[in-house]
């Protein structure tokens, strides 16, 4: 009877230590991403007709040290659109007087560890990739193509009465029409439509191209605003069914999908 106790005490034990020794294996490989800001992302500064310029970029290439690595040099895009998009934009005003570009690099990655925003969509990817913490998003294809297609944007019509259109720049699209941001879904498809804007396989420049003439087909209005604002609306749905648009998210999605904090369902 003594033998067997001792026995369950040992495996008890042992058990433990194991469960123990896992734990801390598996908090070991939580990534602080904070402190690894300065090897990826760059603040710097220029001067253009005496107006000092502040602006954000992402390295296109990052040790393997780092937690995201394989995501920053697979899609660098990807997390640049996070930075310009989801860190405040505070930075100006703190760094626009600073000569020394060492200077400016180290006080912005200070601010930026302190940025809530960019932290806690920094620390809910790194929880979905590569830390695991987290399940992954799950994401309809129509999700994604509703998202896609704001980035093909109608900007003005010409006083020809053209249409002026441009792809991948600025976010009113999404700020007009989205009530609840999604991150990762807008980085997926804005860095898979602005590494394919011109390239042989889906030009996407050309498919806009090709939106813009069916337009033409249609009387969308003598009011300009009116038009501009039906002409947008109708590339959207256009765009919605274009198949090479199509095919470049599916593409890209099967590519990058090991690496996304995403799955499409």
């Amino acid at each position: 009877m003594q033998k067997t106790f001792f026995l369950l005490l040992v495996l008890a034990l042992c058990a433990g230590n194991i469960q123990k020794s896992f734990a801390q294996k598996k908090k070991q490989t939580t990534c602080d991403i904070k402190k690894q800001y300065g090897d990826f992302l760059r603040f710097n500064r220029y001067i253009e007709e005496k107006d000092t310029i502040i602006y954000k970029a992402t390295e296109s290439t990052v040790n393997n040290k780092n937690c995201l690595s394989p995501l920053i040099n697979q899609n660098p895009v990807f997390i640049d659109y996070l930075f310009q998009n989801f860190s405040k934009n505070t930075y100006y005003q703190l760094l626009k007087n600073e000569k020394d570009s060492s200077s400016i690099q180290k006080k912005g990655i200070v601010a930026l560890q302190s940025d809530s925003l960019f932290g806690a969509v920094m620390t809910e990817l790194l929880a979905k990739t590569a830390d695991q913490q987290l399940p992954k998003d799950t994401v309809t294809f129509d999700g994604l193509l509703n998202i896609a297609v704001k980035y093909f944007s109608i900007l003005r019509i010409s006083d020809e009465g053209y249409y002026v259109a441009k792809i991948c720049v600025g976010l009113n699209d999404i700020k007009k029409t989205e009530s609840k941001r999604q991150p990762f879904v807008e980085a997926f498809c804005f860095s898979s439509i602005f590494n394919s804007i011109d390239n042989e396989e889906f030009d996407m420049q050309k498919e806009m191209a090709e939106t813009l003439r069916e337009l033409y087909a249609l009387h969308l209005g003598v009011d300009k605003n009116e038009r501009l604002l039906r002409a947008q609306g109708a590339a959207y749905m256009l765009l919605r069914r274009n198949e090479k648009l199509q095919k470049l998210l599916r593409k890209e999605y099967e590519a990058q999908k090991t690496l996304l904090p995403f799955v499409l369902k």
